[in-house]
């Protein structure tokens, strides 16, 4: 997920069609394959503790193991373009004593494309830091400023 930040995206399903109507939910099925890697000294490279030659792979799992998003309305003759957005700031947590990542609902949303846009621009690091706002902090645990 982490290369599709920002407008970046990829398709996860094409070409299906579906029946005219009101749609309450969509269910993303997490499989037990689902996994993330890691990063602690921020060097660009996810890390390699055992040092067998590969990334370390921590498992990501979500709470029934579905992610359950919002709904949404199939009109006659329009094309459906939905996103799938995950805000990894609210949605993934590391639970202290429990091996791998819990991704959280609350971090993961559907937008309807044809509704949304992107917005684009700069903050000034003076703002930041005016406002007690830690910006690339030594301990990489502490939270961040985001915008």
């Amino acid at each position: 997920m982490l290369t599709l930040a920002g407008m970046a995206s990829t398709d996860l399903h094409t070409g299906t069609e579906i029946s005219v109507g009101e749609y309450n939910q969509i269910r993303l099925t997490m499989t037990d394959l689902s996994y993330a890697l890691v990063d602690m000294d921020q060097d660009g490279v996810p890390d390699d503790a055992d040092l067998d030659g590969a990334a370390d792979k921590m498992p990501v799992r979500v709470p029934s193991n579905e992610l359950k998003l919002g709904g949404f309305t199939a009109v006659v003759g329009q094309e459906l373009d939905l996103t799938v957005e995950f805000d990894l700031r609210k949605g993934m947590t590391n639970p202290v004593e429990q091996a791998g990542y819990i991704l959280k609902p609350r971090g993961v949303r559907l937008v309807d494309n044809s509704v949304s846009g992107h917005i684009e621009g700069t903050v000034a690091e003076g703002l930041l830091i005016n406002n007690q706002c830690s910006i690339a902090p030594t301990d990489i645990t502490q939270p961040v400023a985001s915008v």
